[in-house]
C-alpha cells in the first residue's frame, strides 16, 4: 500500500497517449502468426502461405489502427472526417479469412481410422 505523499512513477503525466494508440495488445497475436508461419515454412507445410499472408495483412492492419487518431482529421469525405479505422476492420476480416482458409483448405492430418471403422490394412 502506498503511504501518503508517495505516488507511482509517471502518475503526474495526464496527456500522454497510449503506445501505438492502444494497438500494442495486438502484437503478441502478430508475433504468434509470424512464428507459426515460419515454423510451417521450415516444414514445407501447405498452410504456410495462408498463415504468412495473414500475418503480413494483420501487420498492415495494426499499422492502420495505430495511425487512426492521428489521421482522423486529415481526410474528409462529403464533409465527414474519416480516419483509418475502417481499413483496420477490412484488413482484419481478410486476415481472418486467410486463417480460416488455412484450416479449411489444408485441414487437419488425421491418422488412419480416425472417427471411422477403417483401420487400414490388417
Amino acid at each position: 500500500m502506498l503511504e501518503r505523499g508517495h505516488r507511482l512513477p509517471g502518475s503526474e503525466v495526464t496527456s500522454a497517449s497510449e503506445c501505438l494508440n492502444g494497438s500494442l495488445v495486438y502484437l503478441p497475436a502478430l508475433a504468434a502468426m509470424a512464428v507459426v508461419g515460419g515454423l510451417l515454412a521450415e516444414r514445407k507445410h501447405p498452410a504456410t502461405p495462408f498463415i504468412l499472408w495473414a500475418a503480413l495483412i494483420f501487420a498492415i492492419s495494426v499499422t492502420f489502427r495505430s495511425l487512426d487518431l492521428a489521421m482522423c482529421d486529415a481526410y474528409q469525405i462529403q464533409g465527414r472526417k474519416i480516419g483509418t479505422h475502417f481499413a483496420w476492420h477490412l484488413l482484419n476480416g481478410l486476415a481472418l479469412f486467410l486463417l480460416l482458409s488455412a484450416s479449411l483448405e489444408v485441414g487437419a492430418r488425421r491418422p488412419a481410422g480416425f472417427l471411422t471403422n477403417d483401420r487400414g490394412p490388417a
